[in-house]
């Protein structure tokens, strides 16, 4: 059996677009100042001028007060993508696995994800809010009674350190292609729907 595990913000939802608004709103800043930076990871920070502390506070207003997670168009390519995946008459398996842990709207986050899932038509067999992406992996496929060995995992995931771990996991990882891991030897997409036919 197929099994696919599914990175949201990137390669589904666009997180760092959609937060840019509300980054300018709470700063008094520009909004021009809160573009995207994908050249490293964690480089919008930076280039944002904020800490990680104030994006955590910034992601949590968001979702709180200016609906972020709840409403955004899914990014090109994902929805189709994940709707291929959903009805492959082979039954795969979809796990989201996603860190939307902002400390002070963890609950919140996890209901808006839920909410932006559904309202796109889509689903999944499980989601886990986890940053230690290849443990959660691991601890579903033993809850639901599965043996690694004998499934394919395939993942996307726009992190470099979580595309590989994957790989270092023996997993069928695949990147989100961004210049933030282009420096990676791993096999890339540049949507959910190219993922959706490997």
């Amino acid at each position: 059996m197929r099994y696919y595990v599914l990175d949201l913000d990137g390669p589904i939802y666009p997180f760092l677009a959609n937060l840019g608004p509300v980054a300018s709103k709470y700063t008094g800043r520009p909004v021009e100042e809160f573009k995207p930076h994908q050249e490293t990871w964690s480089g919008f920070m930076d280039d944002w001028g904020i800490s990680v502390e104030e994006f955590l506070t910034l992601f949590a207003l968001g979702v709180h007060n200016e609906n972020l997670l709840w409403e955004g168009d899914a990014v090109t390519g994902a929805v189709n993508g994940w709707l291929k995946l959903a009805t492959d008459p082979d039954q795969p398996y979809i796990h989201v696995v996603t860190d939307r842990n902002p400390f002070a709207a963890v609950n919140e986050a996890h209901e808006a994800t839920n909410y932006w899932i559904a309202g796109q038509g889509l689903y999944y067999d499980a989601i886990s809010f986890r940053g230690d992406k290849v443990d959660a992996v691991r601890e579903n496929i033993a809850a639901e009674g599965l043996v690694e060995a004998d499934l394919e995992i395939f993942t996307i995931e726009d992190k470099p350190e979580n595309i590989t771990a994957y790989q270092s996991a023996g997993w069928n990882s695949y990147a989100f292609d961004l210049p933030c891991n282009r420096h990676l030897n791993v096999p890339r997409v540049a949507t959910l729907e190219d993922f959706s036919q490997v």
